[in-house]
């Protein structure tokens, strides 16, 4: 599991860095990685 969300957050990362999007601040950046755990727990709750 912690795997997944280490690929995830990697994977968002290059996506920002690809994109060069100067408008994201790191707080954002923790907002979406907070939110994407948040839902990954929600789906193995419901399995």
């Amino acid at each position: 599991m912690a795997l997944i969300n280490r690929l995830i957050n990697k994977r968002i990362a290059n996506l920002i860095s690809r994109f060069d999007v100067p408008k994201v601040s790191p707080h954002m950046v923790e907002k979406i990685i907070i939110d994407n755990i948040q839902v990954e727990r929600k789906a193995t709750t419901i399995n």
